[in-house]
């Protein structure tokens, strides 16, 4: 009775899997030539076979750009709907992969960044106002990209932003870390004006812009290695240079960033600087206004004129002398160089405006020393020092040139001092590192320039830094452009605003079916996305 049953049940679960796979359907891809065709596919068991079976129906093809499921009715098929820019963001959407930011913001901002990224293309793309974006996003195609963000939700979304400090921080640190930086960085200051009187960092101070506005001061530290910038730091508009140096060194270290390379500007030298950096390792150029340069330019006076010193950089005659120096109790080793070139045009004109106030001078009677020296400061300001004054025998005064000013001006023309604990490295090394560093300027000059950040618009101070946040992104990708570009023959006659304005010419049309369609693509652009690693764009 046993087996009866249980071959019964046997028989009911045969039955069942049976009946079940004659209903069971699922979905199946092919591709067939370029797309990729969708199936609603449907088991069944042939009797007259005796195997099971599928039958297929078409639901239509996998769209190449979206990834979504575009149904093939024919009616609906030809039926244009909207044009728009492609190959800008394209293009830039894969800069984001290719610089490990894609993942890092997804991780730090998940319920915001698609928005991040979208004013992060708009701002490289536009240099306009955050208020029209909504207008350029309607006439640019993404798909992973926010295009209905009005001007409130962008201003609320910086001032969360803004308000966030451990997530920023968060993210410098992911950032920091896939850098994988081993030589070292450079770090400056700049200076962003402001009308607002609400902002509590913006103070007077020194405005690098000469500007008669209050300011906050802006410190950001670019990779050597990377040739990227790490992060930034906002400080008050009163603090100096000097007394964020400090800082720095304590925070790169949190960061993991140790037996690093300083390279800094003529403005954070000083004394207490030397001794804040500790064993730091450090390239720092000397002012003239301190008394060990004027020490070391009057040493090496002699060698920075001889033709045996001269050598080549890049084109460049740099005369060239080192030694040592000692300072609060540190050696130091330091490197001159003087570009020839550069020495030679600007004595030119220093010595002929000389003889012109003389010439000027002469001319003229001057009752008191006074007279003289408001006289020259009329004909050139400053130059007053250059001269003696004396009073001759008709009781009139007249001028001299003051030899010894005179060449401690001319010892300074194309030359710089360059102070450092490095050890072992050659004239070529230092120098390369020292001219690299314009790279952090040009970034400066970008972000006030390209980007339309040189004044804060805004009075509120999340919204503020919200605003910096979304720039620095942008300057992280256009610094890759730069890297790119900088020594590629191909694409070396070609802008960065060039690049972006050359790839809008590449459109996607969409159809009434939900399908999209992209535009012929040049051989320049083809171009374009080859050096740069980017598959290029295809239906």
């Amino acid at each position: 009775m046993k087996k009866k049953l249980d071959f019964l049940f046997f028989i009911v679960i045969i039955y069942i899997i049976t009946i079940k796979e004659v209903f069971m359907a699922f979905t199946i891809e092919q591709r067939i030539g370029k797309y990729v065709y969708v199936y609603e596919a449907t088991s069944y068991w042939d009797k007259d076979k005796k195997q099971p079976r599928q039958k297929r129906k078409l639901l239509g093809r996998r769209d190449t750009i979206t990834g979504k499921l575009i149904k093939t009715d024919r009616k609906r098929k030809n039926t244009i709907i909207k044009i728009q820019d492609y190959g800008n963001v394209y293009f830039l959407n894969n800069l984001w992969e290719k610089t490990k930011l894609e993942k890092i913001i997804k991780d730090v901002y998940p319920n915001n960044y698609n928005s991040i990224k979208g004013l992060v293309n708009y701002v490289i793309s536009e240099n306009k106002p955050f208020y029209l974006y909504s207008f350029w996003a309607d006439y640019n195609f993404s798909i992973n990209q926010e295009s209905n963000l009005s001007s409130q939700r962008i201003s609320d979304l910086l001032n969360s932003i803004g308000d966030r400090s451990n997530t920023q921080e968060k993210f410098f640190k992911l950032w920091i870390q896939s850098q994988k930086e081993t030589e070292g960085f450079y770090f400056d200051i700049t200076s962003l004006s402001t009308y607002s009187k609400e902002l509590t960092l913006a103070e007077w101070g020194y405005n690098r812009d000469r500007e008669k506005l209050r300011q906050i001061n802006l410190g950001i530290t670019y990779g050597i290695r990377s040739q990227l910038p790490l992060y930034y730091k906002l400080y008050q508009g009163s603090i100096s240079d000097v007394s964020t140096l400090k800082n720095i060194v304590k925070y790169n270290k949190q960061c993991g960033l140790k037996g690093m390379t300083y390279i800094l500007d003529r403005g954070f030298f000083s004394k207490s600087n030397l001794e804040g950096l500790g064993n730091e390792k450090v390239i720092i150029p000397m002012t003239f206004s301190s008394k060990e340069s004027q020490e070391i330019l009057t040493a090496n006076s002699k060698k920075l004129l001889n033709r045996r010193e001269l050598f080549d950089y890049k084109g460049h005659l740099y005369y060239y002398a080192e030694g040592e120096k000692e300072i609060r109790g540190k050696r130091y080793k330091y490197h001159i160089f003087r570009e020839k070139e550069r020495y030679d045009e600007q004595e030119t004109v220093f010595l002929k405006q000389l003889m012109a106030i003389e010439k000027a001078i002469i001319k003229s009677e001057h009752i008191s020393e006074d007279d003289v020296k408001e006289h020259i400061e009329n004909l050139s300001g400053g130059y007053s020092k250059y001269f003696s004054i004396n009073k001759i025998e008709n009781g009139y005064y007249v001028a001299e040139q003051n030899i010894e000013e005179i060449e401690k001006r001319i010892n300074r023309f194309g030359t710089f001092i360059l102070l450092t604990n490095l050890k072992n490295v050659v004239k070529e090394e230092v120098l390369k590192y020292y001219k690299q560093r314009d790279r952090v300027e040009k970034i400066f000059d970008r972000m006030k320039n390209d980007l339309d950040r040189n004044r804060l618009r805004v009075s509120n101070e999340n919204r503020v830094k919200g605003s910096l946040f979304i720039t620095f992104l942008a300057l992280i990708l256009l610094s890759h452009i730069d890297n790119i570009l900088r020594d590629n023959s191909i694409l070396k006659n070609i802008s960065k605003q060039e690049i972006i304005y050359e790839l809008k010419k590449i459109k996607v049309t969409k159809f009434e079916d939900g399908s999209y369609f992209i535009s012929e693509i040049s051989k320049k652009s083809k171009n374009i996305f080859k050096e740069f690693d980017i598959p290029i764009p295809s239906n």
